[in-house]
């Protein structure tokens, strides 16, 4: 279990003990993906979206079912530069080690920050350095 000083935690998901007053939206967000829906989930900023999809589905849960799936998945990931404005320290490293492990799934990152996205995979000191071909799309 992970102790904090501060139980009012406003800087990103800690763990399940400090997730607290979301019940009915877990359990309403769970049953939804398990009954196969598509889900927009939408409110103002800082209220915890973010929070609510850690504390319902962990990494390592959604890289072990793409990981045993028994046909080959796509996972587009769109604004994939906000990776970079997590506050959990290597949050950008950890993917790329899952992403990097995961061999039935092919990945499309999507984002409408030139510069970030062009850093995130063109600079070597990032961890996606040279992992994607990178299409730029304009108009």
């Amino acid at each position: 279990m992970t102790l904090l000083n501060n139980p009012f935690v406003t800087s990103g998901y800690i763990a399940p003990e400090y997730f607290c007053d979301r019940e009915r939206e877990t359990e309403e967000l769970s049953r939804w993906l398990i009954n196969e829906n598509n889900v927009a989930i939408i409110s103002t900023r800082r209220m915890g979206k973010t929070g609510l999809i850690r504390h319902c589905f962990q990494l390592d849960e959604i890289f072990h079912y793409l990981a045993v799936s028994d046909k080959p998945c796509i996972v587009a990931i769109d604004e994939f530069q906000q990776v970079a404005q997590y506050p959990e320290k290597n949050a950008e490293a950890l993917l790329r080690t899952y992403v990097q492990h995961c061999n039935k799934a092919h990945f499309i990152f999507a984002g409408s920050q030139r510069y970030l996205m062009g850093e995130m995979f063109i600079s070597p000191a990032r961890p996606f350095y040279q992992s994607v071909s990178i299409l730029h799309y304009r108009q």
